[in-house]
């Protein structure tokens, strides 16, 4: 594991990081910005052992292990900063860092190990080399030009057995000429000439000064700007001041000049950080030949080598050495390392080049000016900082995945069905004002994918509904965690708002019920007449017909078994007491935990509850009390239909199943495996025959499946069908298998439906509301206002209300695709040129960028060739090269080599026979959101996720 120092945060160990002073308007958006950025390179360096990979100087049996010195394994280790010329190792075998050290080099490459350097005509060679190329941001030929390009300083961390790296931030020189008939990317990778590229940020090795690179040929003395070191001091009678010595090296004294500027941030060994507030003033700061700086905040007393007399000239020079402010730095850090007290200094361009701004979040505060560039480049730095806390959110949930579990991605563009068009034709507009046509249809909009992924997780969740009893919260350490958009409700101004009419006749747009599929069909057309992007047809109003009214969810799923026995129940509630019959209304039940409504299971066709044939109690089931929905229980000895009606996520408010991720794992490859045929698929429980209904009923009950499943090991479905399930390593999948895969897709929270098992097709996503549709209720609403039966009915009215909009994660998202890779490149590409060179291979559909930034997405050219337009992401056939590899069949559930409009990739758990279902490594976020203050900006993100292996969680 590796620990990440993102100086966008304002984290740095050992040393001291000094920007320098820029502009104000050109960093409005940088701020944030490149906050982002560290993300992903954070994510590139922590988990992408196709582009550098750590692992083997942490070998603990290898004598080229990272920070090591000497040649044995009994060696001693250094925890130093590595940044040259202080190389704090010495003669130690295996310093990483930058090709050339101080001075820099014409490549730029960083290498873990400057001593043993890789092959890198090698593609089985270990990764050992990160090029200037693989540390650019947006990559090269991604669809934009680079922008930014990031670099590492490393060291083993003090007190683990892991490595440690501070990352840095640069804006690319702007001032880089790109021919008229070439791009940002190719010059970057290639150069003005052949195997010529051109560096991003550059300095004149002879005096450290920024200079923009005309082609490595055109001068040899420009060099790769690398992270530089300066040795400071700090004295105690003066804890404010930080003093740095004049150097007579020109490149060294540029670096202490640049350091200097009020103005700047920097972290020092202590994690602190400090602003430099301009030069010091007194007899005492009068040191010949050196900058004495005041800093905010001061030192601490224990920082400083010795008082303003003791101050020892001449070591401030990066290259020399002081073993006696060693010995003195030695007793002071905090983080048990001997080195003296440094900075790292970035060398930048002065005048059009921002460096390192994000080092410390409040350098935004620095920024003023009213200007209209400005107030657009906060509304975007705005979405970008908003994107860099999802990014964080995301980041945990993908950390706690838990392959006890299984996965799921859907992959699938929003319907876009314009009947002026013909149905299906995918274009979206991302607003009423939109007359954009980027794939150059003639048609407003563009394709938007509207992709899923739900996977399992543990950790600490709790319900996001209102608690009804003080005390009663329900918490799980499992969840089902979902990422996608939701689909609002179409208003309904037709039926009684009556909220006490029962779920079959109420009007679920302002009574939102628990039963609620979200399916709005029209039957005629086959239309959804709410899907994202459609356009409705009778005349309707779609609320999700435009991107800019999208929202992506994060719905999260509670696994909780109900507690059978000792429940800690409130004295009495709405009238109801914990004495006597009533108990077992508060209690928790299979539909009910803490006294908010629970779906029976994971899967959306095992639902339903059984009826209760009373009084007749032959064949009937005790039907699981649900202490909200008491007012349809009453009225008769029967209870009316929609009191077994299921509890579905897709109502939004359901956010609770009373299941656990054993039982989930025991039921789908039992049911799938199944040698009755006639209870093996979800279409055998749920057929959903008639989808424009509001409540569809499901053919049978949770209860008459586990009468048998459970109960009854004589007949089938049961946990030892499981047997039956075999992995199709090879392709020919096997019936069984896709009915694995189907069972998987009816986890989702959104419906499915599959009267064609092999390409199931959406019906509805989980219901959300950006405002509640029912603000208030009138006073008398649910009856008399004082008695305790209305006060319950108003309580959980209002709970389902104010779930509508719990699970909203991306107000406005415009888009959200999901892609996934087993971490594999394609050895055989061997040119920097081509756009495919060291890149991961990503599936899901075949995704085209606009590389050549032209407006449109042109899909006639190969995706490969310069100017062209490029593909990032294809479908899967193979996981590999390999022979006997898993097949299609095993992942997508189809052969290879198909092209399916909706891909749905599904992971699970080995079979019986030991058969391993080989998990993503890599999952890559790309998701659009549209400025609320202004529909014309829309900004695209992208994340990259490390799945666990199997042995975490």
């Amino acid at each position: 594991m590796i620990a990440i120092l993102i100086l966008a945060l304002g984290l740095l160990g050992l040393g001291a990081v000094f920007p320098v002073v820029i502009t104000q308007q050109r960093n409005a958006n940088a701020v944030v910005e490149g906050e982002s950025v560290a993300s992903m390179a954070e994510s590139i360096v922590r988990s992408s052992t196709e582009v550098i990979d750590f692992s083997e100087g942490f070998n603990p049996i290898s004598t080229n292990k990272f920070g090591y010195n000497g040649t044995t394994p009994t060696a001693p280790i250094t925890y130093e900063w590595v940044v040259g010329p202080l190389d704090p190792y010495g003669t130690y075998p295996n310093p990483p860092g930058f090709e050339g050290g101080l001075m820099g080099s014409e490549t730029g490459n960083w290498f873990f190990d400057l001593d043993n350097l890789p092959n890198m005509s090698d593609p089985n060679e270990f990764n050992l080399v990160l090029t200037v190329a693989d540390r650019l941001f947006p990559q090269p030929y991604s669809g934009k030009d680079p922008k930014y390009v990031w670099d590492i300083v490393a060291r083993r961390q003090p007190g683990t057995n892991r490595p440690q790296l501070a990352i840095f931030i640069r804006l690319i020189d702007q001032r880089i000429r790109v021919p008229s008939e070439g791009t940002l990317s190719d010059v970057l990778v290639t150069g003005y000439m052949v195997d010529d590229p051109v560096l991003p940020v550059a300095l004149d090795r002879r005096t450290g000064r920024p200079v923009v690179d005309t082609g490595r040929s055109a001068d040899s003395d420009f060099v790769y700007a690398a992270p530089q070191t300066l040795q400071v001091q700090v004295v105690k009678d003066h804890l404010d001041w930080l003093i740095i010595e004049d150097a007579e090296d020109p490149f060294i004294n540029t670096s202490v000049a640049f350091a200097s500027e009020p103005g700047q941030k920097l972290v020092d060994n202590t994690g602190t950080v400090r602003t430099v507030l301009g030069p010091a003033k007194g007899p005492d700061a009068n040191i010949p030949n050196t900058r004495v700086l005041r800093v905010d905040p001061p030192f601490l007393p224990s920082q400083a080598v010795g008082d303003s007399m003791s101050y020892a000239p001449n070591q401030n020079d990066p290259e020399l050495q002081s073993s006696e402010l060693r010995e003195a730095a030695r007793g002071v850090t905090m983080i048990r390392t001997a080195s003296n007290q440094r900075a790292f200094t970035i060398i930048e361009i002065m005048v059009t080049v921002g460096i390192l701004v994000l080092i410390a979040a409040g350098v935004s505060t620095i920024f003023t000016s009213v200007a209209d560039t400005v107030n657009t480049g906060r509304r975007v730095a705005e979405l970008n900082r908003y994107a860099a806390q999802l990014e964080r959110v995301m980041r945990t949930d993908f950390e706690n995945i838990t392959r006890d579990g299984f996965l799921v991605i859907t992959h699938q563009y929003a319907p876009g069905d314009d009947p002026m068009n013909g149905f299906n034709d995918r274009d979206v507009q991302l607003s009423p004002a939109d007359s954009s046509d980027q794939n150059n249809n003639n048609d407003p909009g563009r394709p938007r994918r509207v992709d899923e992924i739900m996977f399992f997780a543990r950790g600490d969740f709790e319900t996001s509904r209102r608690t009804i009893a003080p005390g009663m919260v329900a918490r799980s350490s499992e969840a089902a965690i979902y990422y996608g958009h939701g689909q609002k409700r179409r208003p309904d101004l037709e039926r009684s708002t009556d909220p006490t009419l029962g779920s079959q006749q109420a009007n679920l747009f302002f009574n939102p019920f628990v039963n609620d599929n979200n399916i709005r069909f029209n039957v005629a057309s086959g239309m959804n007449q709410a899907g994202l992007g459609t356009q409705s047809t009778d005349g309707g109003f779609n609320p999700n017909q435009y991107a800019s009214d999208w929202a992506l969810l994060r719905h999260v799923t509670l696994l909780v078994k109900p507690q059978t026995s000792g429940q800690d129940l409130p004295d009495e509630l709405f009238g109801y007491t914990r004495i006597g019959p009533q108990r077992a209304l508060l209690e928790d039940s299979p539909r009910q935990v803490a006294l908010q409504p629970a779906a029976r299971s994971i899967f959306n066709s095992l639902s339903q509850t059984g009826f209760d044939n009373l009084p007749d109690t032959t064949g009937g089931f005790v039907t699981p009390k649900w202490f909200g929905d008491r007012n349809i229980q009453v009225g008769g000895p029967i209870a009316l239909p929609s009191y077994t009606d299921p509890a579905l996520r897709s109502s939004g408010i359901v956010d609770i199943v009373t299941d656990d991720l054993s039982r989930i794992r025991t039921m789908l490859y039992g049911i799938a495996g199944s040698t009755d045929i006639a209870f093996d698929e979800p279409t055998d429980y749920w057929a959903r025959s008639n989808p424009n209904r509001i409540r569809t009923p499901m053919d049978i009950s949770y209860d008459e499946f586990a009468s048998v499943f459970w109960e009854d090991p004589a007949l089938s479905p049961s946990p030892s069908d499981s047997s039956n399930v075999a992995l199709p390593l090879t392709g020919a999948s096997s019936p069984q298998f896709t009915n694995v895969r189907a069972w998987m897709i009816d986890a989702l929270p959104s419906i499915w439906e599959f009267s064609t098992i092999d390409e199931p097709a959406q019906l509805s996503r989980v219901r959300y509301e950006d405002v509640p549709t029912r603000l208030l209720f009138d006073a008398n609403a649910f009856g008399n206002p004082s008695d305790d039966n209305t006060k319950r009915l108003r309580t959980y009215a209002e709970a389902n209300q104010e779930m509508l909009g719990s699970a909203v994660f991306v107000p406005k998202c415009t888009e959200f695709i999901v892609e996934w890779s087993f971490g594999f490149i394609d050895p055989s590409i061997t040119s920097p040129a081509d756009p495919r060179y060291k890149q991961m291979r990503w599936h899901g559909l075949e995704r085209w960028i606009d590389s050549n930034n032209d407006g449109f997405i042109v899909t006639t050219g190969n995706g490969v060739d310069a100017g062209e337009d490029q593909i990032v992401a294809t479908y899967y056939d193979k996981r590999s090269t390999v022979a006997d590899d898993p097949a299609a069949e095993l992942i997508v559930g189809r052969a290879g080599g198909d092209t399916p409009d909706t891909e749905i990739a599904t992971f699970g758990y080995p079979d019986e026979f030991g058969n391993e279902w080989p998990w993503p490594k890599y999952i890559r976020i790309t998701m659009s959101i549209a400025d609320p203050n202004d529909l014309n900006i829309e900004e695209t993100f992208q994340m990259v996720f490390e799945i666990p292996d199997a042995s975490v969680n």
